[in-house]
C-alpha cells in the first residue's frame, strides 16, 4: 500500500549490509531482480532482490539489506496504517452488509446480533460472488466464531482486521511498533501496544489465535518472531499467516514492476513452500497452504502503473479500461487456480501449537 497523497521525499538515506545467502535456508542467492527502487517516494537507493538457488525453497529477499534500525524510514508519511478511508454507507453497502452477516452467521457460526434464519440462507448468494465472498472470508480471517476467544494480531497497523474480529465478538489485542498505526487503531476504541512482541509484557501461552497479516515479509528475523508467537500461543492455539506469493501470476506477469515485491518494505517474499519450511521450522503443525487471488485487481492495476511510470500513487483515479482489465485479470486468475494452485498472489498458511511438538 501507498501514500494516496503521492509519492513522499525520504528524510535520509537507508544503510544496508550484504545479504549473499538465503536467509531461510543459507543456501546461496543468485540475483533476480537488479535496480529495484521504492515505488512511493524519491530516493536515492537502488535495491536487488536475490533467489535461492535450493529448488526446495525459492525465497527472494533484498541484498543488500537494509538495517533494521534504518528501517522505519521507508514508512514514510501517509503510509496506508496511518489512515482510513470513510466510504460513504449507501443503500448497496447496506445490502451487502446484511448479506454479510448472514453469511458469516451460516458459514462460521457468528451471530452479529440477531441473524435469523431467512438471512443466513440469503447470505449464502455470497457464493456467487467470489471476489465479495474472498474479502469477507479476509475480514474475519477465515477464523470460525469462538466464544471467549482471545485473539492477537501482531503487526495490526490501523487496526481494521482487529475491529472486524472485535465486533464479531473475539477479544482481540494487538501490537504495532508504528506510533502512527497504533493511535489510528487506538481511535477505534481498540487495544493496542506499541512496540515489538518480544519486548512488551504480553501474557505468555494466553491466546488463542495469533495473526500475521501482510507482515512476516517485512520482518528481519521472521523466524525468532515466530518463535514469539509460539510462545505467546495457548497449546492448541492457532496461527493465521497471510503473504504475498513469488510465484504469483501477477509477479510472473509483471516482473520487476509487480506491486507486491515492495522494496525495501518488503525484506523477503515468500512462495507456498520457503513458507511452509520457515513455518514448519518453528514449531508449528501446519494445517493449510494455499494461495488465492483476492487483492489481484488491485495488484494489476498497480503493477501496471509502476510499469508505465516507475512510480505507484494508489489513490489516483483509474482509467475505466485499467479497471476492467484488472477485474478481468482477478477472474482469470481464479480460474486459473483451478489447474494451478500455487498462482495465487496471496498466500493463506494456518497452523497449530500442538503438545507434542
Amino acid at each position: 500500500m501507498r501514500n494516496p497523497a503521492g509519492p513522499a521525499v525520504a528524510a535520509k538515506p537507508i544503510r544496508s549490509r550484504p545479504a549473499p545467502n538465503c536467509p531461510l535456508c543459507g543456501a546461496p542467492g543468485v540475483p533476480f531482480h537488479r535496480g529495484l527502487r521504492d515505488r512511493s517516494a524519491d530516493t536515492a537507493e537502488r535495491w536487488t532482490l536475490d533467489r535461492c538457488v535450493d529448488p526446495g525453497c525459492r525465497l527472494l529477499w533484498l541484498d543488500p539489506m537494509p538495517l533494521e534500525e534504518d528501517i522505519a524510514q521507508a514508512y514514510h508519511d501517509g503510509y496506508y496504517t496511518h489512515h482510513d478511508e470513510a466510504a460513504a454507507l449507501t443503500w448497496y453497502r447496506r445490502g451487502f452488509r446484511w448479506l454479510k452477516q448472514g453469511y458469516l452467521a451460516g458459514r462460521y457460526g457468528y451471530r452479529l446480533g440477531s441473524t435469523p434464519r431467512r438471512q443466513r440462507l440469503l447470505g449464502r448468494a455470497l457464493w456467487l460472488l467470489p471476489r465479495h465472498r474472498a474479502d469477507v472470508d479476509a475480514s474475519i480471517m477465515n477464523l470460525p466464531a469462538r466464544s471467549g476467544g482471545r485473539l492477537l494480531e501482531i503487526g495490526c497497523g490501523g487496526g481494521v482486521i482487529l475491529r472486524n474480529l472485535r465486533d464479531a465478538g473475539w477479544d482481540v489485542e494487538g501490537t504495532d511498533v508504528d506510533p502512527v498505526a497504533v493511535a489510528n487503531a487506538r481511535s477505534k476504541g481498540l487495544s493496542v501496544h506499541l512496540g515489538r512482541p518480544q519486548d512488551l509484557h504480553l501474557e505468555e501461552a494466553g491466546f488463542d489465535v495469533l495473526l500475521l497479516s501482510h507482515v512476516l515479509e517485512h520482518l528481519h528475523e521472521p523466524r525468532a518472531r515466530l518463535a514469539d508467537c509460539r510462545r505467546l500461543l495457548k497449546q492448541g492455539g492457532s496461527l493465521v499467516v497471510l503473504t504475498p506469493n513469488n510465484e504469483g501470476l501477477c509477479h510472473r506477469l509483471f516482473g520487476a514492476s509487480c506491486f507486491t515485491l515492495e522494496p525495501p518494505r518488503h525484506l523477503q517474499v515468500f512462495n507456498p513452500r520457503s513458507l511452509r519450511r520457515l513455518v514448519a521450522g518453528s514449531g508449528f503443525t501446519v494445517t493449510a497452504v494455499r494461495t488465492r487471488s483476492r487483492g489481484g485487481r488491485d495488484y494489476w492495476e498497480w503493477s501496471r502503473e509502476i510499469a508505465r511510470t516507475g512510480t505507484l500513487e494508489p489513490g489516483q483515479p483509474r482509467r475505466l479500461a485499467d479497471r476492467l482489465l484488472g477485474r478481468t485479470f482477478e477472474a482469470l486468475e481464479a480460474a486459473l487456480l483451478l489447474v494451478m494452485p500455487g498462482a495465487g498472489d496471496e498466500i493463506y498458511l494456518a497452523a497449530e501449537k500442538r503438545d507434542s511438538e
